[in-house]
C-alpha cells in the first residue's frame, strides 16, 4: 500500500473537482540553494531581481515555513509532501528511493493521473546511480516517478565544474539519452533550461501540463 501525505490527498481532491472545468497550468520554478534574503521582495539590495520582485507583488508570498537546508533533502520533500527522513532522504548522501521507493507517490504522479502531461527539466538529483544511461539507475529517474519528460542533470556537481577533469562530473539527459556527456560550465545552463521549457510549453500549449523547471544556479556561488 502506497502512503499518501495530506499533500497529494489535497491534490487528489483538487484534481477531482476540476474534472468538469478548465485545468490550471502549474509551473514550478525551483532554485538551487537561494538564500532568503537574496531577493529584492525580500530586502536585498545588492542582488537586482525586478521579474522576480513583480512576480512576488502580484501573486502570494509564503514568508512561515519549515525548510531544509540542502540540495537532495528539499527535493525529496517537494516531490513527496513528507519529511525528508519519512522518505529515507536525511541528509544529501541518501537518496529519495533508497529504500521506500515502490511506497512514495510524487507530485508528478498525482497530477499525472488527472490528465496533466508532466515535464522536469533541470536538476533531478534524487536518484541513484546504475548502469543506465549517464550511469544511473532508470528506475530512480524522472520518467519512472511520474514525469512524461525529462532534460537536465540527473545529479549535482557544482563543486566539480572546477576540478580538471573530474570524473564526477553530471551529464545532461533527454529521457534517456545522454546529450552531454559531462557537463563542464554552468554559465549557460540557465538560458538553456528556459530554451527548453518554452519550447516544452509550446508543444503542450493545448493541453493541461505541469512543468517543473528546477534550475542549477545559483548553487555554485555559495
Amino acid at each position: 500500500m502506497k502512503f499518501v501525505s495530506l499533500l497529494f490527498a489535497y491534490c487528489v481532491f483538487f484534481g477531482a473537482s476540476l474534472a468538469a472545468a478548465d485545468r490550471p497550468n502549474l509551473i514550478l520554478i525551483f532554485t538551487d540553494d537561494q538564500g532568503y534574503h537574496d531577493l529584492g521582495c525580500q530586502g536585498s539590495t545588492t542582488i537586482r531581481t525586478p521579474r522576480l520582485d513583480r512576480m512576488a507583488a502580484e501573486g502570494l508570498r509564503l514568508t512561515s515555513f519549515y525548510a531544509q537546508p540542502v540540495c537532495g533533502v528539499s527535493r525529496a520533500a517537494l516531490m513527496t509532501g513528507c519529511y525528508p527522513i519519512r522518505v529515507a532522504e536525511p541528509g544529501n548522501v541518501k537518496r529519495l528511493h533508497s529504500v521506500p521507493h515502490p511506497r512514495e507517490v510524487t507530485m508528478a504522479e498525482v497530477l499525472k493521473s488527472a490528465g496533466y502531461a508532466t515535464a522536469l527539466i533541470g536538476k533531478w538529483h534524487l536518484g541513484l546511480n546504475g548502469d543506465g544511461p549517464g550511469k544511473t539507475d532508470p528506475a530512480t529517474m524522472p520518467n519512472a516517478q511520474g514525469f512524461d519528460y525529462f532534460y537536465g542533470t540527473p545529479k549535482y556537481n557544482g563543486a566539480t565544474v572546477h576540478v580538471t577533469d573530474s570524473p564526477a562530473r553530471s551529464p545532461i539527459l533527454r529521457n534517456d539519452e545522454v546529450v552531454v556527456q559531462a557537463v563542464q560550465s554552468w554559465d549557460s545552463i540557465t538560458q538553456d533550461y528556459t530554451r527548453e521549457s518554452i519550447a516544452w510549453i509550446r508543444e503542450h500549449q493545448d493541453q493541461p501540463f505541469f512543468l517543473y523547471l528546477a534550475h542549477n544556479m545559483p548553487h555554485i556561488p555559495l
